[in-house]
């Protein structure tokens, strides 16, 4: 274990100490940012309805690409099987034909 002076320990803590209420100036405010947003995109007419709608259309559009992207992903494994197995069958044609020589 190293042992530091105090003025080193002194040093430490106050840093540390600092990095806390920093990270807590950053993080409180943002604790109601959403609810702010939309209060100020209602002063530019933005009525809040409106962009409660706009987020549930954008979350069902994030989950109709997510399913496309799993059924995508899905179809490419079968087909990667499936040039897997053509391959296979194709290099025992040519070993076959090899040894009939």
């Amino acid at each position: 274990m190293i042992r530091h002076q105090p003025i080193e320990r002194y040093a430490m803590a106050r840093h540390r100490f600092l990095q806390i209420i920093l990270a807590l100036t950053i993080l409180v405010p943002m604790a109601g940012c959403a609810s702010h947003r939309i209060a100020i995109a209602e002063k530019f007419g933005y009525a809040k309805r409106e962009q409660l709608v706009d987020r549930v259309q954008d979350a069902r559009a994030i989950s109709s690409l997510q399913q496309n992207a799993d059924q995508i992903q899905s179809d490419v494994a079968k087909l990667v099987r499936e040039m897997e197995a053509s391959i296979k069958e194709a290099n025992e044609f040519i070993e076959q034909m090899q040894a009939a020589k």
